[in-house]
């Protein structure tokens, strides 16, 4: 017979696969709900979470003038863009961009918490 032909219970039943199979909830776990997750090496335990690293990093890019980010408020942005600094919109930016990550923070503070309350 053809595949082409053939109707949907017919291509289903040419295929065999298990109809029922029992396990019991530990096995199923075991399995499907934790993984095993073995990596190489003791990276994990050396090295701490990046996070604070990327956040200081764009903090300080953001304040190096070679980036042109302060330089945008600046009157003449090409011979001073320090000059940027003097006008108050860069503070009330850069007190947004603080207070988010602070938030951010904050919010992964919490989320966090479950786990680390759990394995310390």
């Amino acid at each position: 017979m053809d595949d082409s032909k053939m109707s949907h219970p017919e291509a289903l039943d040419r295929i065999r696969t298990a109809d029922n199979i029992n396990m019991s909830p530990e096995v199923f776990e075991k399995l499907y709900l934790s993984p095993p997750n073995k990596v190489k090496g003791e990276l994990r335990s050396t090295f701490g979470n990046p996070t604070l690293c990327g956040f200081l990093s764009s903090f300080g890019l953001t304040l190096w003038p070679s980036s042109g980010a302060i330089s945008n408020y600046s009157t003449y942005p090409v011979k001073a863009p320090t000059a940027g600094l003097t006008n108050p919109e860069v503070y009330y930016i850069l007190a947004f961009f603080l207070l988010c990550m602070g938030i951010l923070s904050l919010i992964f503070m919490i989320v966090a918490s479950r786990t680390n309350v759990v394995f310390s």
